[in-house]
C-alpha cells in the first residue's frame, strides 16, 4: 500500500522506540508509542461526551447537503424576480455542488493546521453571512457568486467528519460512528425540496435562505458550545504553514491505486443517486398529477432509506470486519470492511429497475419510490463501508482523503450526471433508461471486488509490519 503524505514513520523513528513503549507494549517500534499516544488521547472523553460531540457532526454536516436542494422548487420563481434565464439560475445549483468538492480539499489539509473546532466555527460563520449575502441578491450574478461562498462555508464537515471518527473511535467502533455522522449527506437532498418547496410557496424563495440564515446560527451555537477540539496534536506547538494548505495533496491519494479503485464505484453510485432524484420532480407531476408540496413528500421515500442504510451499514460494516477478525486469527484488515457492501451492490441495480419500468408504465407511484428506497439503503450501506475503510488506513490524515473522495463524487460525478438526466431519461425512456445505469453499476462494482480480493492480500504480502498497522 502506498503511503499518504507524513504517514510513513521513519527508520530512525522505528529504530529509536522509547522505553515507555516497550514497557507498555512488549514491542520494539515506533508505531506503538504512536498508538498509545493517540488511545490517550480518544480516552479523553467519556462514552456519552463521545456520542453527543458525534450528533453535533451529524447535525452540522446536513447545512452543505440540504442548502444544495432546498431551493430547487423555487428555481422558477428565481428567475422571474431576478429577471434571467432558467440556465443560469440551474447554474447556482451546478456550482454549489461543485464548490461542495473543492472546499473541503482546503479545509481537510487546514484543520491538520490549526485544529478540527476553529475550521468549523470559520467555515460555518462564512456559511452563515453567505447564506443572508444570498437572500440579499439583487441579481443572478450576485447569487451566483454567494452560492459559491455558502457551498465553500457549508461543506466542512465533509472532511471534518470523517476526521473526528478517525480521532475519537478506534478501529472497531467506526463504522457505526461513521453511519451518524454521514446521514446528512444523504438526507440533506430530499429533505431540502420539502422545506423549500412550503416555504417559497407561502413566503417566497428568499424566506428560505433566511431559513438557512437561522439554522447556521444555531449550528454556530452548538459547535461553539458542543464540540470541542478532537485532534491529538498540540496544536500551539505547530508551526503554520501556508504551503502545507494546498488542494492538490489531498487529490494527491486519488493517485493511490487502493483509493481510486475502492472510490470509482460509490462515487458513481452517488452521482447516480443525484441523477434519479432530479426525474424524480419533473416526471412525477405529469405521470401521477401531483401538486409540488406531493412531489416535495416524495423525496421521503429515498430519505428514509438513506436513514436505514445509514443504520444498519455502519453497524453491519462493523459486524464483518469483526466477524472477519475473528476468522483470521485476531488481526483485522482494513479490506475486511468492504466485504460489507456485497448485498448493497445487489440492491443498486434492482432498485434502479423496480423505479425505471414502474414509471416506464405508470405503477402507481409508491412503487418507483420503493424502487428509489431500495437505491438509497443500498447506496448508504456502501458510501458507508467505503468511507470507514478509508479512515482506517489512513486514520492520521482522514480529513485529507475523504476530501479527495467527496471530489471524485461531488464535483465530478455528482455535479455532471444531473446535467443530461432529463435529456437521457427522455430519449431513451424510464426503463431503458435505468436499465442502462442498472448495468453500468454491476461492472463498477468490480472494482471494489479488485481492492477486497486482490489489492488487500497484494499489500498485506509486500508491506512491513509498521505499514500494516491502521493509520499507518
Amino acid at each position: 500500500m502506498q503511503a499518504a503524505p507524513n504517514e510513513k514513520l521513519s527508520k530512525e523513528e522505528e529504530s529509536k522506540p522509547t522505553e515507555a513503549a516497550k514497557a507498555e507494549t512488549g514491542t520494539d517500534t515506533g508505531v506503538a508509542l504512536t498508538k498509545m499516544d493517540t488511545n490517550a488521547a480518544r480516552n479523553r472523553f467519556s462514552r456519552g461526551r463521545k456520542q453527543v460531540i458525534l450528533g453535533v457532526v451529524g447535525l452540522v454536516g446536513t447545512l452543505g447537503p440540504l442548502s444544495s436542494s432546498i431551493y430547487n422548487p423555487s428555481l422558477l420563481q428565481v428567475e422571474s424576480d431576478l429577471h434571467t434565464s432558467i440556465t443560469l439560475v440551474n447554474a447556482t445549483v451546478s456550482v454549489f455542488m461543485c464548490m461542495m468538492g473543492l472546499a473541503p480539499l482546503i479545509w481537510g489539509p487546514l484543520s491538520d493546521q490549526i485544529g478540527r473546532r476553529k475550521v468549523c466555527i470559520i467555515s460555518i460563520a462564512i456559511y452563515v453571512a453567505a447564506s443572508i449575502g444570498c437572500g440579499f441578491s439583487p441579481n443572478i450574478v450576485c447569487l451566483l457568486v454567494m452560492r459559491i461562498v455558502q457551498s465553500a462555508g457549508g461543506s466542512s464537515f465533509g472532511a471534518i467528519g470523517a476526521a473526528t471518527v478517525a480521532d475519537l473511535f478506534d478501529e472497531h467502533e467506526r463504522g457505526t460512528a461513521m453511519g451518524v455522522v454521514y446521514v446528512g449527506l444523504y438526507l440533506g437532498p430530499v429533505t431540502g425540496p420539502i422545506i423549500g418547496g412550503f416555504l417559497a410557496d407561502a413566503y417566497g424563495w428568499r424566506s428560505i435562505f433566511w431559513f438557512l440564515s437561522c439554522l447556521g446560527g444555531l449550528m454556530l451555537l452548538s459547535v461553539v458550545l458542543l464540540f470541542p477540539e478532537t485532534s491529538s496534536k498540540d496544536f500551539s506547538k505547530i508551526k503554520f504553514q501556508p504551503s502545507a494548505i494546498n488542494p492538490f495533496i489531498p487529490l494527491s491519494y486519488l493517485l493511490h491505486i487502493e483509493v481510486l479503485l475502492s472510490t470509482i464505484y460509490p462515487a458513481f453510485l452517488f452521482g447516480l443517486y443525484f441523477f434519479t432524484i432530479t426525474v424524480l420532480p419533473i416526471q412525477f407531476p405529469s405521470k401521477y398529477h401531483l401538486s409540488t408540496g406531493m412531489v416535495g413528500l416524495c423525496f421521503l421515500g429515498p430519505g428514509l432509506g438513506n436513514v436505514l442504510g445509514t443504520t444498519i451499514g455502519g453497524r453491519y460494516t462493523d459486524y464483518i470486519s469483526h466477524k472477519m477478525t475473528l476468522h483470521n486469527n485476531g488481526k483485522r484488515e482494513p479490506e475486511m470492511r468492504l466485504h460489507a457492501i456485497w448485498p448493497a451492490c445487489v440492491m443498486i441495480p434492482v432498485g434502479l429497475l423496480l423505479f425505471g419500468w414502474s414509471l416506464q408504465y405508470d405503477v402507481q407511484f409508491i412503487v418507483p419510490l420503493l424502487g428509489l428506497l431500495i437505491n438509497a439503503v443500498g447506496l448508504t450501506v456502501i458510501q458507508t463501508a467505503t468511507n470507514t475503510y478509508l479512515v482506517d488506513i489512513y486514520s492520521k490524515n482522514a480529513a485529507s482523503v475523504i476530501g479527495s473522495f467527496n471530489f471524485l463524487r461531488l464535483s465530478v460525478f455528482a455535479t455532471v450526471m444531473p446535467l443530461f438526466s432529463v435529456q437521457m431519461a427522455e430519449g431513451l425512456g424510464d426503463g431503458l433508461c435505468m436499465t442502462v445505469w442498472a448495468a453500468i453499476a454491476s461492472v463498477f462494482v468490480l472494482f471494489s471486488v479488485l481492492v477486497a480480493f486482490v489489492l488487500g492480500p497484494r499489500r498485506k504480502a509486500k508491506s512491513s509490519p509498521a505499514q500494516l498497522a491502521f493509520g499507518a
